[in-house]
């Protein structure tokens, strides 16, 4: 059966151009760190609170000032068309967490820089910042823990995050901010800009591999072997055979066509990767199944290789034969009682 993914954004090129907004020129690059996806809300001296600069031109006897916006400010204008796109994306859904969390942290240290950019401002307003990155990085964590949970075998937070590779303290700050006192605003500006960099690592920095031009995600796509193991464990083998025999039996017969070793790699990398109890013991039967195919081949290949018995043999076997069986018995024949040898 076919199945249709719809993407919110229009083309590659409008994803890659949110990407470049939210990191900016990291993201061309291909390299971002903790530090880069955002300047540090409130953390900065005066030339950070200021965004924009005069400059004084001398036209004749007139001077004139005209305001020329600084890169913080540029860039924070940037960071907010991307966060009003994805918010666009998230109305037309079937917009990817990763891409959601990228926009809810942004919009989350956003508000921190502009309310710390306030002279006066009060403690309720710092309290909603702390907030909003509260609910921000909740979301962040939970969306995608959720999304790799396996619904017949229920995993600890802490167990699926060690999996994927998120950090510990990643779910440690989640849980705090769910069930007990706010974290402080230091640290959640630190945490944000950390799980901003982690999701680059997880998720921007591949687009480029997953269109095939490079990386190893398009080499995995390009992987026909894999693909055919992949519909065998989605059920998917074709045709209207209900029988799951002989659906293995038919993907063994295909998967016959390249080298065992490099069969059962594809089907262990599966293994080890996919999550449910299911794709595991479904693995398992078609490496079984595999192995048992290339015995019987070896088997009658080594069969057909065996030299052709001579014809000499062949009649002295034949001989042999026929001096086996009734015969004529030779000499006098002397009566004896039955049981006497």
């Amino acid at each position: 059966m076919v199945r249709y993914v719809f993407n919110p954004w229009r083309d590659r090129d409008e994803l890659l151009l949110v990407r470049r907004q939210f990191y900016g020129d990291e993201a061309q690059s291909g390299a971002a760190t903790a530090g880069t996806p955002l300047s540090t809300g409130g953390s900065g001296g005066e030339g950070e609170k200021s965004t924009t600069m005069t400059t004084t031109t001398l036209t004749g006897d007139k001077t004139s000032d005209q305001p020329s916006r600084t890169p913080a400010a540029r860039r924070r204008d940037e960071q907010q068309k991307a966060v009003a796109r994805v918010s666009m994306w998230m109305a037309r859904q079937h917009c990817p967490h990763m891409v959601e969390s990228t926009a809810l942290l942004t919009a989350a240290m956003l508000s921190d820089e502009e309310v710390a950019g306030v002279e006066g401002t009060s403690g309720w307003s710092t309290y909603a910042v702390r907030a909003t990155y509260a609910a921000a990085f909740s979301r962040f964590v939970t969306g995608l823990l959720d999304g790799h949970q396996d619904k017949q075998r229920k995993q600890s937070m802490y167990a699926i995050a060690k999996k994927i590779g998120l950090p510990a303290t990643f779910v440690e700050l989640r849980h705090q901010s769910t069930h007990e006192q706010l974290p402080s605003l230091a640290k959640l500006r630190s945490m944000a800009r950390k799980a901003l960099a982690w999701i680059w690592d997880y998720f921007w920095k591949n687009l480029s591999a997953e269109d095939g031009a490079s990386g190893t995600t398009g080499a995995r796509r390009a992987d026909s072997c894999r693909d055919a193991v992949l519909l065998y464990l989605r059920g998917g083998g074709g045709g209207s055979d209900s029988d799951e025999e002989a659906r293995t039996a038919r993907v063994v017969r295909e998967l016959g066509k390249w080298d065992t070793e490099r069969v059962l790699a594809a089907i262990a990398e599966l293994q080890r990767t996919l999550p449910g109890n299911q794709v595991y013991l479904r693995c398992m039967k078609l490496s079984g199944e595999v192995k048992r195919a290339q015995d019987e081949k070896a088997a009658a290949d080594q069969k057909a290789g065996d030299p052709e018995p001579d014809a000499t043999a062949e009649g002295d076997d034949s001989s042999a034969e026929t001096t086996l069986g009734w015969s004529l018995y030779e000499g006098l024949w002397k009566p004896k009682p039955i049981g006497v040898v």
